[in-house]
């Protein structure tokens, strides 16, 4: 059906998130539990190129609109929507299933991503889809900002909660590695997207928790890691008055003892 050329009718955000998210899981399956049947992934990682780019058909505007609670504009695209959305139900693979699910989607399904989009590209760390999490957050409009604050929100503390896990549980091994692609993408994605938002509550959650996310990572043993966030952490406190009322703000959530 999805490779029909005939488009799915009446689609909304939340349908296409879902598809987007169930095909990413089911990579996650076949690869841990291989088949006999060798084309199963690279049929799976087919059907995730076409829906990317845009196979199962146009989103409904009026949909979009409901979903986000913005108003669709001149200036607003299929294409760049779809891309924003699709990226949301990348990071939703965070939110849901086992412990060991969650850890997966954070390192190894979006290290399978780049495989399908970027096939000639050496990373060394092979776990961000620069192509499912762009570099832009497209057109400045009040419904692709709604996007990609929201993903940006289910980012920041679906990686809160894992290394929180991490530390209350001991897990060296695991927090070594989780850290560090949590500080990647806070350095080489989030941060940058952060930048071409313009302030808003919203917004200003999302500081709080890379703030809260930056001091956490601070206890991880780490001295190159460290020094860049102890100077990131300066810098804000000198020269940014936005990020300096998160700093106040993401310290007072640390310190304050748990109810």
């Amino acid at each position: 059906m999805l490779f029909s050329s005939k488009p799915l009718q009446d689609a909304t955000p939340l349908a296409l998130q879902n598809l987007f998210q169930g095909l990413q899981l089911l990579v996650h399956t076949i690869t841990d539990h291989p088949s006999s049947t060798d084309g199963d992934i690279e049929v799976t990682r087919e059907l995730l190129s076409h829906v990317y780019e845009g196979g199962t058909g146009d989103l409904l505007p009026k949909s979009i609109e409901q979903e986000y609670g913005a108003e669709w504009s001149s200036h607003d695209t299929q294409d760049s929507l779809r891309i924003q959305i699709i990226s949301e139900a990348t990071v939703r693979c965070m939110q849901c299933g086992s412990e060991e699910l969650r850890r997966w989607a954070l390192r190894h399904q979006m290290k399978a991503s780049i495989r399908i989009f970027v096939r000639a590209s050496h990373i060394h760390l092979t776990c961000f889809p620069q192509n499912y999490w762009p570099s832009s957050i497209g057109p400045s409009t009040a419904l692709c900002r709604a996007v990609v604050t929201r993903r940006l929100m289910g980012f920041l503390q679906s990686s809160l909660a894992l290394l929180r896990l991490d530390m209350s549980q001991h897990r060296q091994q695991a927090l070594r590695s989780d850290s560090s692609v949590i500080y990647h993408l806070i350095m080489t994605r989030t941060l940058a997207e952060l930048q071409q938002l313009p302030s808003s509550a919203s917004v200003n959650d999302c500081r709080n928790l890379v703030v809260q996310l930056l001091l956490e990572l601070l206890e991880v043993d780490n001295e190159g890691q460290n020094g860049r966030i102890n100077s990131l952490l300066c810098h804000w406190y000198s020269d940014d008055h936005d990020w300096k009322v998160s700093l106040g703000t993401g310290l007072r959530v640390i310190v304050s003892p748990p109810f």
